[in-house]
């Protein structure tokens, strides 16, 4: 419903007919989105080891809140050629 009203909000926007789930999903990638990425501290209360907590970078922590909101339940790629 919050997404809804903001795309009401907007000028020279008319919103019509969007399904209710489709709503609820854009909500939550836009929560997500606005969501601040976890602390070091906030890593090691998952119980991940001080070096390698301290290792990773904010978005890579970003990664580890991820799985840890779905219980390990993720599955996790990249494109060839990252550093994996």
């Amino acid at each position: 419903q919050a997404f809804y009203s903001f795309l009401q909000s907007q000028i020279n926007t008319r919103v019509v007919g969007i399904p209710q789930q489709q709503l609820s999903v854009a909500s939550l990638g836009r929560a997500r989105l606005e969501k601040e990425y976890p602390t070091v501290q906030q890593i090691r209360d998952y119980g991940v080891p001080m070096k390698i907590a301290t290792t990773l970078a904010p978005f890579q922590r970003g990664g580890v809140d991820f799985i840890h909101e779905r219980k390990g339940r993720a599955l996790i790629a990249d494109e060839m050629g990252l550093g994996k």
